[in-house]
């Protein structure tokens, strides 16, 4: 059931992106960002009180582990690229449509994994891995290399 996290997530992803393009169509896309960035604001501290009060709702990851006056300069980072993420994807969208935005996606995201399998999670990389990320290249060449 798990493995159906992912594509779910993807699903969120890219219907995200979609609706923000609407939306930025209509009201800009800056004006859509910051909507966007309240919700989430809203949101992240109901899902704060909630895991804080309940936490055995939760699954373990998700549970408080220490204070959050513990935070480190480097934790602005997720943050910042969530903002890039909410502000470029319905730009890239508008640009070059919907199914060459997410086979470039998927083609980039495979790579950079891979790198970080490897250097950052010690995860070595393996045939099946280096054959998939080909074959991945080669779909993406025709989607977006089309004539």
């Amino acid at each position: 059931m798990m493995t159906l996290l992912p594509a779910f997530i993807g699903i969120i992803g890219l219907l995200q992106g979609a609706l923000n393009k609407q939306i930025g169509v209509k009201i800009g896309v800056a004006q859509a960002v910051l909507i966007n960035m309240i919700l989430t604001l809203i949101f992240s501290v109901g899902f704060y009180l909630l895991t804080l009060n309940y936490p055995k709702l939760m699954p373990e990851i998700f549970r408080i582990k220490t204070s959050i006056s513990t935070w480190q300069w480097w934790y602005i980072w997720p943050g910042v690229l969530g903002l890039l993420i909410v502000a470029l994807v319905p730009w890239a969208i508008s640009e070059v449509g919907m199914v060459k935005f997410t086979i470039i996606l998927v083609a980039s995201q495979m790579i950079f994994s891979c790198f970080w399998d490897v250097s950052i999670e010690n995860i070595p990389l393996n045939s099946y891995k280096i054959l998939g990320m080909f074959l991945c290249l080669i779909g993406t060449a025709f989607i977006v290399y089309k004539r």
